[in-house]
């Protein structure tokens, strides 16, 4: 059996460029500009946040060390920190990038909107139908 090779972090952020640009690939040509910035950080910190998860389940949330006095201490993880302070961010990242979106019912209202003033131009005369 053929041992998995392990992707680089450029390779992964990459391929999760790829996946959220298939999720976004309906934007405007003018939204997808704007979005792009958000795609890749978005990308980079999804990475990053399975990164810091992997650590923080190999090396614990918690750190116990001895102060300048010899008293034991407990903090929290630097890579716990990094992880909530990552994803306090990647949150609102992912809501700007949802809120491009086109909401269903209005491309749906649109849709309508376009088939009906199709329709009424189609009944006027000089339209090519009168």
């Amino acid at each position: 059996m053929a041992q998995k090779v392990e992707k680089t972090k450029e390779q992964r952020i990459k391929s999760e460029i790829s996946k959220l640009k298939k999720i976004f690939g309906n934007l405007d040509k003018e939204r997808m500009t704007l979005a792009m910035k958000l795609i890749e950080n978005a990308a980079f910190m999804m990475v990053t946040l399975e990164d810091l998860q992997k650590t923080i389940n190999e090396e614990g949330a918690i750190r116990t060390g001895t102060n300048g006095n010899g008293f034991e201490t407990t903090q929290e993880s630097p890579a716990l920190k990094a992880y909530n302070s990552t994803m306090q961010r990647f949150t609102p990242c992912i809501k700007q990038l949802t809120d491009m979106l086109p909401d269903d019912k209005s491309l749906a209202t649109a849709k309508a909107g376009e088939a009906l003033t199709a329709f009424i131009h189609r009944g006027k005369p000089g339209r090519g139908h009168g």
